[in-house]
């Protein structure tokens, strides 16, 4: 994860459910995956570029998506 600026991350898609709760100290449930890029499209959510996700205050935007991998901003 990189820092951008105050509270704004930059995560990989492949980066694991494990450590983004640790990270920030939050609680991603979901038995079924295992990656953040995962997370997102179990919500049923098309993970496309400029996609938010909004997680209780948080919220997760795709910034950028290919067939190999994904950015997010946390």
């Amino acid at each position: 994860m990189i820092e951008l600026n105050d509270n704004t991350y930059l995560i990989d898609g492949k980066t694991s459910i494990q450590v983004v709760n640790a990270f920030f100290e939050i609680t991603l449930i979901n038995e079924n995956v295992d990656t953040i890029s995962g997370w997102i499209l179990n919500k049923n959510i098309d993970e496309k570029e400029e996609t938010v996700v909004p997680h209780d205050t948080l919220k997760f935007k795709v910034t950028e998506r290919s067939n190999k991998k994904s950015k997010i901003i946390y």
